[in-house]
C-alpha cells in the first residue's frame, strides 16, 4: 500500500488524480465523522465541511510533501473548519443542554450511554494534546492503525509506538476529568474507537475529490489580476495598494501588541495546565497500582511468586502467554505481535463458557510495566481467572506485590 507521503508526491509532481482521490477515500470516513460530530450531526454541514479540508489540501500539497502521515494534519483542519459552525447559538444550546443532563457518575448507566456523553467532549479535549501525541491517537482510533504501522508512520518502533499511544490515550483521560468525566481509560479508548471514523456516505470521497481538484486549480483573483495586468499595469496596483494600505500599519501595529500580550497570558497557562496535568497523571498512575494490588492474590515461593486473581481449578481450560525479559510475547508457544495478542484474547474470552476464560501467565525477569500491561488487556478483554506466575514485584514494593 502507498503511504501517504508517496501519494502526495505523485499529486504534486505528476498532477496524477488518482493519487489524489486514493488520498481522500483513505481519510475520508475520519474527516466526515469528525465534521459530522462537531456540527451536532447536521449531515450536509459534514458534508461542507469535508470537502472545504481536501480542497485546502489539494492547495497545501506542496508544503506537505514531507508529513509521512496526514491524520493528524486532516484531523486538526477539520477541527479548525467546524469552528465557526460550533460557535452558533444552536450549537451552544446544544451544549448546554447535554452537558445539564450528563450524569457521568451514576454506576448503573450503560456503556452506550457513557459513549454517548463522552462524544461532544472528546474532540475539545484531544485538540489541547501535543500534536506527536494527537497524531497517534488519530491514527490508532480514528484511523484504524496496527502499533506496527503507527511505528512506522511516526518513525519508532511497535513497542515505542504502543507505550507514545497508552501515555497519549492517559494524558487524554486527564484532560476529560478536569471536564468532570469520570470514564475508565478503557472506556474512552472504545468511544474513541466508535466515533472517530464511519463510513463516508456512498460516492462521497468521489465527489469531494472532483470537486477539490477543480476548486484546487481554479486561479484566485488576484492571481488573475496580476496575469492581466502584468507588466505595466501590475506596477500601478502595487503602488496604489501601498498608498491604500499605509493608513492601516500603525493600526494594525497596535493590534500587533495586543495580540502579543494575549499570547504571553495564554502561554503562561498553558505552562500551567501542563504542570497540574502532569500531577493528575502520576496520581492516576499510582491509582492504577493501587486497583491492581487489590484483585490480586501472591504465593511466593525461593525465586519465583505465584499471583493468582482466582482460584485455579484443574479442570478449567486455559491460555498461556509467556513474557520475555526483551518484551516479546509468546501465546501458547508462538511468537505473537503486541495486535495479535489482544485479538487472541478477544476470540478466547468469546469462545470460553461463561466465568470459565482462564489465562496463565509467565513472565520472570521482566520489567514490572510489562507484566502490568498484559494483566490489563487481559482485564479489559474480560477474562474471568489470570494466574500470574512471576519473579517481578510491582515498583516501590519489596518481596510482595501488596
Amino acid at each position: 500500500m502507498n503511504t501517504d507521503a508517496q501519494l502526495l508526491r505523485r499529486f504534486v509532481e505528476d498532477r496524477s488524480e488518482p493519487a489524489f482521490t486514493a488520498l481522500v477515500q483513505r481519510y475520508v470516513g475520519l474527516v466526515h465523522a469528525t465534521a459530522l460530530r462537531r456540527v451536532g450531526g447536521d449531515a450536509h454541514a459534514a458534508d461542507d465541511v469535508a470537502q472545504q479540508v481536501f480542497v485546502s489540501l489539494a492547495r497545501k500539497a506542496p508544503s506537505l510533501r514531507e508529513h509521512a502521515s496526514l491524520a493528524g494534519w486532516l484531523y486538526v483542519n477539520t477541527h479548525h473548519a467546524t469552528a465557526g459552525l460550533v460557535r452558533r447559538e444552536r450549537r451552544r444550546k446544544q451544549r448546554e443542554a447535554t452537558a445539564h443532563s450528563m450524569q457521568l457518575t451514576d454506576a448503573s448507566d450503560s456503556s452506550a450511554d457513557e459513549t454517548s456523553r463522552l462524544r461532544p467532549l472528546i474532540d475539545d479535549a484531544l485538540i489541547l494534546l501535543k500534536p506527536v501525541e494527537r497524531e497517534v491517537i488519530v491514527l490508532r482510533f480514528f484511523a484504524g492503525r496496527t502499533f506496527s504501522e503507527i511505528g512506522s508512520a511516526v518513525k519508532l518502533s511497535e513497542d515505542a509506538a504502543r507505550k507514545r499511544v497508552n501515555r497519549a490515550l492517559e494524558k487524554l483521560h486527564v484532560a476529560l476529568a478536569r471536564r468532570g468525566v469520570t470514564s475508565t481509560v478503557a472506556m474512552l479508548g472504545t468511544t474513541l474507537t466508535g466515533a472517530g471514523w464511519e463510513p463516508a456516505p456512498a460516492g462521497l470521497a468521489f465527489k469531494i475529490a472532483g470537486a477539490a481538484l477543480a476548486q484546487a486549480a481554479t486561479p484566485t483573483l488576484a492571481a488573475t489580476l496580476v496575469a492581466f495586468l502584468w507588466p505595466a499595469a501590475a506596477v500601478a496596483v502595487l503602488v496604489l495598494g501601498a498608498f491604500t494600505l499605509w493608513p492601516l500599519h500603525r493600526t494594525n501595529d497596535a493590534a500587533a501588541a495586543a495580540l502579543a500580550l494575549t499570547v504571553a497570558d495564554t502561554r503562561a497557562a498553558v505552562l500551567a495546565l501542563q504542570a497540574e496535568n502532569r500531577q493528575l497523571a502520576d496520581d492516576l498512575t499510582q491509582a492504577k497500582l493501587r486497583a491492581a494490588a487489590s484483585t490480586a492474590s501472591v504465593r511466593l515461593s525461593g525465586q519465583s511468586a505465584t499471583a493468582s486473581v482466582a482460584r485455579r481449578s484443574p479442570a478449567r481450560a486455559s491460555k498461556t502467554v509467556v513474557v520475555s525479559t526483551q518484551g516479546t510475547l509468546k501465546w501458547e508457544d508462538t511468537p505473537v505481535t503486541l495486535d495479535r495478542f489482544i485479538q487472541n484474547l478477544t476470540h478466547y474470552q468469546a469462545e470460553a463458557a461463561q466465568g470459565e476464560s482462564q489465562l496463565i501467565v509467565r513472565a520472570n525477569g521482566v520489567k514490572f510495566e510489562q507484566l502490568n500491561y498484559v494483566l490489563d488487556e487481559a482485564r479489559k478483554a474480560g477474562i474471568a481467572n489470570l494466574v500470574v506466575e512471576s519473579d517481578t514485584p510491582p515498583e516501590g514494593a519489596h518481596n510482595t506485590w501488596f
